[in-house]
């Protein structure tokens, strides 16, 4: 598993999507038991992200290159899938203008 880029030297980046309220309970899992636990289990710094708190362009990324472990019986995680790429693409239209005018002018950020 991973990429062309993997080094020896990388961490692990690993997403969890927990229910609704777990999520929104559990909030950052950075310094959580299950983050100390997974890098002692695979010998390396590890990014544990609790996906469902995550930014939805993150969440896109993470659903399209990223490789699915584990899941539990039920669809939750197919219909979160269905809903990010849903919210992306929303958002991806809310920004049109935004990003047709930065590609035109070349600049994206104007302080």
């Amino acid at each position: 598993m991973g990429t062309e880029y993997e080094r020896a030297e990388s961490d692990v980046d690993i997403a969890v999507l927990l229910p609704p309220t777990q999520a929104k309970e559990a909030g950052s899992l950075l310094f959580s038991e299950l983050h100390q636990a997974l890098q002692i289990a695979v010998n390396k710094d590890v990014d544990l992200i609790n996906l469902r708190l995550a930014p939805t362009v993150l969440q896109k990324e993470i659903i399209m290159s990223g490789e699915r472990l584990f899941q539990s019986t039920g669809t939750a995680a197919d219909e979160f899938e269905m809903l990010v790429l849903s919210f992306y693409q929303k958002l991806n239209e809310e920004r049109a203008d935004i990003l047709a005018e930065g590609l035109r002018s070349g600049k994206f950020y104007d302080p």
